[in-house]
C-alpha cells in the first residue's frame, strides 16, 4: 500500500485543465473530453442521453453529473443485487464463513418477496439517495477554486489485485488495463484504493496510514507542497461517494451513512439523522411526482407472484413464510434497513451450529436445522 500511495503521487504530478477522458487526436497530441471512467459507462449507463459526462471545469459539476447518473440509473436501469435499505452480507460481519453463509441465503429469500432489487419502492430509494448526494454532499466534497485551478490528475479507477505486478519482494512493477482512466479531482485521487477490488473499501487504519505515508514521503523528498488534513478528510467523503454513484458497492446503505457522519458529524439528533434527511427529501414535489411514475413501471403482480413462486419452490415454503415475516417490518416505515443486525438476531438466537462448518455443504446443513425450526421462529415472535 505504500507503493501505491509513491504511485499515486507520481500521477498528481500529471495536471490537466479539465476533467474527462484523455483521448489522442490525429496530429498526435492529446484533448480532454467527455467522460469514459465507469460511473458513466458501466451498468448500461454509456446509453443514457441526459447525463452531463464533460469534460468539466468545475468538481461540483463533475460531482453532481455522477449523482444524475446514479438517479437515472434508478429510473431506468436494471438494479442488479443492490437494495438500498438491505445492504448485503459480506464476510467481514460474521465470525465464521457458515454465518457469513447463512445470512446470504437469507438475504436472497428477502430479496425474492417481492422482487424487492427492481421494486418502485427500491428504485425509490436510491432516487431519494441520488438527490442527497447531489443537494448535501456535493458541496462538501470540493476543494477550494484556488487549489484547483493548478490542474486535475490522472486517475486509473481500477486498480485491483489484477492489474497490479509485483516483483519478489512486492515492490510494484507495473500497472495494467488502462482504459478507464481519466482525470479527476485531487481529493479522489487522494482515497486510499480499494483492494483487492475498487468495490472494497479500505478502512483498516494501517493500510490507510501506509498509503498516505507513500505519497507524503514521496512528495516530502522532491520538496513539494504536502497534502493538509482537510485533502484527506475530503479524500474519505469521496471514496463513499464514488463507490455509492459507481454502482458497484455490496453494501449502499452503509457507506451512504457513513458520508452523511463524515460530512454532518456523528450527532445523536434524530432531526440530523440520515434517516431524517431521507424523509425530508421524499416529501418534495419532484420526488412525489418521481414516486407515481416508478409504481406506474412496477411488474405485473402476476409476474412478481410467479417469480417467487419459482424461487421458494426450490428453498421451501417456510423460508418464505420467515422472508414475508421480516418484509413486514418495512411495511409501516420504509426507511427501516435490514441489515446485520436482523440476520445476527434470527442465527444467534436459534438452534444452528455455525461454528464448525467450513464448506457450503456443512452450511447447508445447518440452512436445513433452521429451516425446520421456522415454524417455532415464527410462533415465538420473530422478528419483534
Amino acid at each position: 500500500m505504500t507503493h501505491l500511495g509513491r504511485f499515486t503521487w507520481e500521477l498528481s504530478r500529471l495536471k490537466f485543465p479539465l476533467i474527462g477522458s484523455i483521448l489522442e487526436q490525429d496530429d498526435g497530441g492529446y484533448n480532454v473530453e467527455d467522460c469514459l471512467s465507469p460511473g458513466y459507462i458501466f451498468h448500461g449507463r454509456e446509453d443514457l442521453e441526459d447525463v452531463p459526462r464533460g469534460p468539466f471545469s468545475q468538481e461540483s459539476i463533475y460531482y453532481s453529473s455522477l449523482a444524475s447518473a446514479l438517479l437515472l440509473q434508478a429510473e431506468q436501469l436494471p438494479m442488479q443485487h443492490h437494495i438500498l435499505f438491505a445492504p448485503l452480507p459480506v464476510p467481514q460481519e460474521y465470525p465464521d464463513y457458515a454465518t457469513f453463509y447463512l445470512a446470504q441465503m437469507l438475504w436472497n429469500d428477502y430479496a425474492a418477496v417481492g422482487n424487492k432489487p427492481e421494486s418502485s419502492s427500491n428504485r425509490m430509494a436510491y432516487s431519494l439517495a441520488a438527490y442527497y448526494l447531489r443537494g448535501e454532499i456535493v458541496s462538501h466534497v470540493n476543494l477550494p477554486q484556488s487549489e484547483t485551478s493548478l490542474g486535475y490528475p490522472l486517475c486509473h479507477h481500477d486498480l485491483s489485485t489484477q492489474n497490479i505486478f509485483v516483483d519478489g519482494d512486492f515492490n510494484i512493477t507495473c500497472v495494467i488495463d488502462w482504459a478507464f482512466s481519466s482525470t479527476v479531482p485531487l481529493a479522489q485521487l487522494l482515497s486510499t484504493p480499494g483492494l483487492p477490488h475498487p468495490r472494497d473499501l479500505t478502512t483498516d487504519a494501517a493500510l490507510v496510514h501506509a498509503f498516505r505515508s507513500g505519497f507524503v514521503e514521496e512528495a516530502a523528498k522532491h520538496n513539494l507542497p504536502l497534502p493538509g488534513w482537510r485533502h484527506w478528510e475530503i479524500s474519505d467523503m469521496v471514496s463513499r461517494f464514488m463507490l455509492l454513484v459507481r454502482f458497484d458497492a455490496l453494501q449502499d446503505y452503509h457507506h451512504l451513512h457513513s458520508l452523511h457522519q463524515l460530512a454532518f458529524g456523528r450527532s445523536s439528533s434524530e432531526t440530523d439523522s440520515l434517516l431524517a434527511k431521507l424523509r425530508e427529501i421524499s416529501i418534495h414535489p419532484d420526488l412525489l411526482a418521481l414516486s407515481k411514475t416508478l409504481q406506474a413501471d412496477d411488474e405485473p403482480e402476476s409476474e412478481i407472484k410467479r417469480r417467487k413462486t419459482e424461487y421458494f419452490s426450490a428453498v421451501g415454503k417456510e423460508r418464505l413464510a420467515l422472508a414475508e415475516s421480516i418484509m413486514q417490518l418495512s411495511r409501516p416505515d420504509p426507511f427501516f434497513v435490514v441489515d446485520k443486525g436482523v440476520w445476527t438476531k434470527l442465527l444467534d438466537g436459534y438452534p444452528v451450529n455455525t461454528s464448525g462448518a467450513t464448506t457450503a455443504e456443512e452450511a447447508e446443513r445447518q440452512m436445513a436445522i433452521l429451516r425446520a425450526h421456522i415454524g417455532d421462529i415464527l410462533a415465538a415472535g420473530f422478528p419483534q
